[in-house]
């Protein structure tokens, strides 16, 4: 699983590839849309990049004052309510 941020998803890890993602939704709610392009940064990237590195881009929006968003959505598992090594119950 990834980390996400103004994203989330549940992931049913016992499903088949293809099958484990699913209500995967931007922040408030809205539902990526099959077919339609997204923009993502991220820690590292397998293409070259113009602009600023993405970890330029987060120090100075928390240079900026704004706090993160601690109450964003992230990723819900599911079907692992009796397995506590994926659960962190235990």
């Amino acid at each position: 699983m990834v980390r996400v941020g103004g994203l989330s998803y549940s992931c049913t890890p016992m499903e088949s590839v293809g099958q484990r993602i699913s209500d995967l939704t931007l922040d408030g709610g809205r539902r990526l849309e099959a077919g339609k392009s997204y923009k993502v940064a991220g820690w590292a990237s397998v293409n070259q990049q113009t602009g600023a590195p993405v970890w330029d881009v987060v120090a100075n929006h928390l240079r900026s004052g704004k706090p993160p968003n601690r109450d964003a959505p992230g990723v819900t598992l599911k079907g692992v309510d009796d397995n506590p090594g994926l659960t962190g119950s235990g």
